[in-house]
């Protein structure tokens, strides 16, 4: 081979290296299971070029979207889930599962030639996120402190309300009893004095009876 051949050989080889995989796609991206992601070319995509995507989890690889003249045909394992945008060529998966991670390569046919790119996708898992609390463990403290005397101070306070309501019943109850036995009282003399009187009277009528006696037995 002369000098001339291995020249050219070498540019072909190096126009080759820079058409496939060189600055096509980034080479890693990260997603959250259940979340959308946007695979995006970082070459600008010409007018009337096709665009294919394809997906390898390293033992087979299959298509996932194509297009061709402004019309995108999505393969059956991401119907619903994936779509290219037809000005850009990006290439959006929604729904992300854990089988989505994996090698994605794009193709671009167009007038210039043909370029590919390939990335890895690494869907991961959502970070667990902590419940905020309500308060700092200092001031739970606090109120943990002051909760105990308050409880404390309302037993004390029902307690002395509870003994005055019952002194309070009593002596209402006491002076209640005292009233009835005050205005029976008058009852009871008044009786005792009529009684008194019908037996005046009646030692009256014995009286006369035995003054009167003597005098029928005279007559």
């Amino acid at each position: 081979m002369d000098l001339f051949s291995l020249k050219l050989a070498l540019i072909l080889l190096s126009c080759i290296e820079c058409c496939v995989g060189k600055g096509v796609l980034p080479e890693k991206l990260d997603a959250v299971l259940g979340q959308s992601i946007t695979l995006k070319i970082l070459i600008e995509k010409k007018e009337g070029d096709d665009i294919i995507w394809n997906f390898s989890d390293g033992a087979e690889q299959i298509n996932v979207a194509t297009l061709r003249q402004s019309a995108v045909q999505v393969a059956d394992p991401y119907t619903c889930r994936a779509s290219i945008d037809v000005k850009t060529g990006y290439l959006t998966l929604t729904s992300l599962q854990s089988k989505d991670s994996g090698f994605y390569s794009v193709t671009i046919l167009g007038n210039a030639g043909t370029k590919t790119g390939e990335t890895e996708l690494r869907v991961l898992a959502p970070a667990p996120t902590s419940t905020p609390t309500s308060a700092y463990p200092e001031t739970t403290d606090q109120c943990a402190d002051y909760f105990v005397p308050l409880v404390v101070c309302l037993v004390v306070i029902f307690l002395l309300l509870a003994g005055y309501l019952v002194l309070l019943y009593k002596w209402l109850d006491g002076k209640k009893s005292g009233t009835s036995k005050e205005t029976s009282s008058p009852v009871s003399k008044c009786e005792d004095s009529t009684y008194q009187i019908l037996n005046l009277a009646s030692m009256d009528k014995d009286e006369t009876y035995s003054t009167l006696r003597p005098w029928s037995a005279v007559n």
